[in-house]
């Protein structure tokens, strides 16, 4: 089946993201059934010496994130212990590349909402990175992701299957 693949997802400006498909499957559990809350936490990761950029590790949904239908706040302390773990558990090697959350939608894509919160995170954290991964998983399982950095530009991939090349908007 093709979601047992990999996923690789290229960017002509940011490089290529990989996400393992034993990450992809772990994302897939935390789908949002229409009428649940939408969830979702940190993601860290690590540069291949290729620059291909591994999301490696999805920080577990936390009971002290709030959250309601058709938004998503992850509670900041969980957040920081999530990426002090990752890196120290890593030697250093992985750490803090950007933010998942689920949306109620067949085939998920960011709202102004998403653009702005991954805006204000660029602009008022101390980053070792100069852009960020967003990863939404939609209801059925389907992923979204983008790019977004701190001078505003963005690159949103829809439709993300394992195995395929998503369409780029």
């Amino acid at each position: 089946m093709a979601h047992h693949h990999n996923v690789k997802v290229r960017s002509a400006r940011y490089g290529a993201l990989e996400i393992p498909k034993q990450v992809v499957r772990y994302l897939r559990r935390y789908c949002q059934p229409r009428s649940s809350p939408e969830t979702g936490g940190a993601l860290g990761g690590y540069y291949r010496k290729n620059g291909n950029l591994v999301l490696s590790h999805v920080m577990p949904p936390s009971p002290r994130s709030r959250a309601g239908l058709f938004w998503f706040k992850r509670h900041r302390g969980d957040a920081q212990i999530f990426v002090n773990t990752v890196f120290a558990d890593t030697g250093g090697a992985a750490n803090y590349i950007g933010e998942w959350h689920t949306h109620p939608e067949t085939h998920p894509s960011p709202s102004s909402r998403d653009f702005k919160m991954m805006s204000d995170l660029l602009k008022n954290s101390r980053l070792e990175t100069s852009y960020v991964i967003g990863l939404i998983v939609g209801d059925t399982g389907e992923l979204c992701a983008w790019f977004q950095d701190k001078e505003g530009n963005r690159e949103v991939f829809r439709a993300v299957v394992a195995g395929q090349q998503p369409k780029v908007t």
